[in-house]
Order: C-alpha cells, then structure tokens, then sequence
C-alpha cells in the first residue's frame, strides 16, 4: 500500500523512526535532572533478568586483612553473602496515532512530520519527569514505618517480592528508632541501624548529629566491621533551599553572634529538588550508592494498524529502582506515616 503522497508504508515508518529519534537526541538533557545524580544508574541490559528485572546478592565482603609473618601461611577467608536485593524494571509506554487520510491529504506528509516531531519531543520530556517523580517518590514514601505497597514492590515475572511494602532487609528505606535496620553481626544498641529522626530541624548541630550517624554509628557492614560512607549531600526541598544554603555556604556560623566559623562550610554538596515536597522542611544526608537505578533508553517502534488504517508511533522505556544500602542515606524531620 502507497500512500497518497507516493510514500509506501514502509518508508512513512522510516521517516517517523529518523525525524523521532532526531528529536529524542535533541531533547534529552540528563543535566536538568535530579535522578541520575541521587542513584547509581545501571542499563538495562546489565540487569540479571533484563529486560524485567535484577535479583542479586548484594554487598558481600571479605573480613579484615590480617598480619601475616614470615613462614606463616596466607590467611584464608570467604565473601560473606548479604540480603538479596531485587528490582523490578517495568515499561512505560505511550503512543501517536495518525489516520492515513491525514497523511494522503494535500499537506499530509507535513502535518505527520509536526505530529511526529511533537509526539517524540513530549515523550523524551514525559519521560525524564517520571524518572524524576519515581525516584524523589521512593525516597519520600520510604519513610512510611507501615511500608507502601505501591512503591515498594519489586515483583517481575518468576520472582515475587518477599518484602513487598519495604525494602530488602524487611525495613523501611529510613529506619526510625524502635525499628532499626537489623546489624547480623552488631549489637543493635542505641541509635545503631536507625537513618530517620522524625523530628530534627536542621541546624549546625542536628546535621552533626546526621553526619556522625552515617559516617561513624551506622559504618558497620553485616559482619561487623568498619566500612566507610562517606555521603554527598545535604538535600531538601524547594522550601529548605535558604536553610541548607545557609548551613553550607555560610562563611561564619549561621544564627551566632561572635563570629564563630561555620563548621559545616563546604561538607557537603547543596541539592535542592522540588519534588521533595510532601513533607516541606524535611531533609537528607545522601549518596547516590543508597539507590540503584536500571534505566532503558526511551525506543520509538513505527507501524502500520491494517484495522484501523493508522500509522502508530509508539514510545516506550524501561526504569526500575531499588534500594542498593540504605547507610547511605538519612532522612531528618519527616513523618513515620
């Protein structure tokens, strides 16, 4: 079948496939976006279950070095195995449809080539923002004691999520006190395991606090040893961008009167993301190795609907995201429900 513009099917296809993924390349700007820059984001394609999934076991880790002297033999150790961690990779997709009497009309091919140019530039931009709204989601709802179900569902096909609701350990992203994080090999004692204080305005002395949690109390691996964490930013909301601004770029400390320098200048990096609204002065301690993100490249997939006589565009990506260690991250003053 020829269309009325001495196009055949096949070459309208080819010219929606070359005019959208022109498109794609022009609009896509991971720069402008926050997601990539909390998580370790993966391809898909490195996924173990690709294109639907990952299941692995994570963070295993040799013990300590040992003194070996001379005339001794080598020490002999095993990797210790950690929880499993699993995450789903779903698509998203979404589609243009074009009636073959638009295309055969007088200024057909021109009106299909606006649509096309149109429909594949949205899709690049409707798909950065949920990348962005699904990552500032997780982080948000992974406060929530009772889990949500929703968000925190890592099922795909043949591997059904033990932990649906919660994350890998059976816990909320952000552990409060009195539902820690469980240490195999740690006591568990105090604020060991604990990465959510639900009521912590940030000051100089509360991100010390924070900071002392993630790098020293919370730095034990499951058997026990020291490790170090070392996070990256000091983030929040539209609405705590003065106060974080003001905890890390202040020359003198923020709110004294004799000067005293600002300890905290410089500790971490500013990261201020208007997604993280639902809860407006709350804020985090955070590195991208807390989360680990597969990411598909958005396709563009031209055909022919024979029923409906319709040149179809259909658009679609692959995203999943999971919890890789919660020890990096902590959240301060948001609500447990």
């Amino acid at each position: 079948m020829s269309t009325g513009a001495s196009l055949s099917i096949t070459q309208v296809a080819k010219l929606a496939l070359d005019l959208g993924y022109d498109v794609l390349a022009d609009r896509y700007q991971p720069q402008a976006a926050f997601w990539n820059r909390v998580a370790t984001v993966r391809p898909v394609i490195e996924a173990k279950h690709g294109p639907f999934g990952h299941r692995a076991v994570g963070n295993g880790r040799l013990g300590p070095p040992k003194i070996r002297h001379p005339g001794q033999p080598y020490s002999a150790d095993t990797v210790e195995q950690g929880y499993v961690r699993q995450c789903a990779i779903r698509e998203f997709t979404s589609s243009l449809v074009v009636p073959m009497e638009v295309i055969d009309a007088p200024g057909g091919m021109a009106e299909f080539e606006r649509r096309v140019i149109q429909f594949a530039g949205q899709c690049a931009a409707i798909a950065n923002d949920y990348r962005d709204e699904a990552v500032a989601t997780f982080i948000q709802r992974g406060t929530i004691a009772a889990g949500d179900k929703a968000v925190f569902d890592q099922s795909y096909p043949d591997n059904p999520d033990s932990n649906i609701g919660f994350i890998y350990d059976g816990k909320p992203l952000y552990a409060a006190s009195g539902n820690a994080h469980p240490l195999a090999h740690a006591t568990n004692t105090g604020s060991q395991g604990v990465n959510l204080v639900a009521s912590s305005a940030l000051s100089d002395a509360t991100l010390d606090a924070a900071y002392i949690a993630v790098t020293q109390t919370n730095a034990i691996d499951e058997r026990g040893n020291r490790i170090t964490v070392m996070p990256r930013f000091l983030m929040g909301g539209s609405a705590m961008r003065t106060a974080i601004l003001k905890q890390l770029n202040s020359e003198n400390l923020p709110g004294a009167a004799n000067n005293d320098i600002n300890p905290n200048r410089g500790l971490l990096e500013p990261l201020i993301w208007p997604r993280l609204d639902d809860d407006s002065d709350a804020w985090w301690i955070h590195s991208p190795d807390a989360l680990e993100v597969f990411d598909g490249a958005n396709v563009l997939d031209p055909y022919y609907d024979e029923e409906r006589k319709c040149m179809v565009l259909r658009g679609s990506f692959r995203f999943g995201i999971h919890a890789a260690d919660w020890r990096f991250t902590y959240c301060a003053n948001k609500a447990t429900s």
